[in-house]
C-alpha cells in the first residue's frame, strides 16, 4: 500500500476473506475491506481488517514421551501436544490514506 507515482491510485479490493489451516489443526482467518474515497483534488484510500490465529498447541517430537528420565506428564496431557503451548490471537487495523500533492490542492 506504500506507492508514489504520478498515476492514479487504484481502489482496494472491497472485501477479501482468508481462511487457513495447518497439519496440526492451527486455524487462521483474516477479513480486510476498503473504498477508494474521491474527492475534487484527489482521492482518500480508507481500509480496514481484522485476523484471528489460533493452535491447540506445537506437536511434541515423535519420542519425546518415552526417553528414559522423563516423566510424559510434565511434557504432554494427551501425548501429542506440549503443554501450555496453546494460544490464540486476535488483531485488526485501521487505514486511511491519500496523496497529500493531490487531495489538498
Amino acid at each position: 500500500d506504500v506507492a508514489r507515482g504520478a498515476e492514479r491510485q487504484s481502489a482496494p479490493r472491497s472485501f477479501q476473506l482468508d481462511l487457513g489451516v495447518d497439519q496440526t489443526g492451527a486455524r487462521t482467518l483474516s477479513a480486510t475491506g476498503g473504498a477508494l474515497l474521491p474527492t475534487d483534488g484527489g482521492s482518500w484510500v480508507l481500509r480496514a481488517g481484522a485476523g484471528h490465529q489460533g493452535g491447540d498447541g506445537v506437536v511434541l517430537p515423535g519420542d519425546a514421551v518415552r526417553q528414559e528420565g522423563l516423566d510424559p506428564s510434565l511434557l504432554t496431557g494427551d501425548g501429542d501436544v506440549r503443554l501450555n503451548t496453546d494460544s490464540r490471537r486476535y488483531d485488526g487495523f485501521p487505514r486511511l490514506g491519500t496523496d497529500p500533492r493531490k487531495a489538498f490542492g
